[in-house]
């Protein structure tokens, strides 16, 4: 679900909820007790990574206090089917 990094900063990269358990406040509170243990840790920072066209993971962070941000990340992708 998340990570250190080399920053004092937490990832939270791989973060969801089952189908038919959505809706019901688990995210919320998966990401609340993310947010406690980092603070009881002593992290500075949470990022988190989710897909652009997750309007319900994005809400759920910016109600958490989650602030968007571009261009810390850059994504790579190689296609190996052409054979190169």
């Amino acid at each position: 679900m998340g990570r250190k990094l080399v920053d004092n900063t937490a990832l939270i990269d791989d973060l969801g909820v089952g189908r038919y358990f959505q809706r019901q406040g688990i995210g919320t509170q998966l990401v609340n007790f993310v947010i406690d243990w980092a603070r009881s840790d002593g992290l500075s920072a949470l990022k988190v990574i989710t897909q652009a066209n997750n309007f319900a993971a994005a809400a759920t962070y910016r109600a958490a206090g989650f602030e968007e941000t571009a261009g810390e990340y850059l994504y790579f992708e190689k296609k190996l089917l052409d054979g190169d």
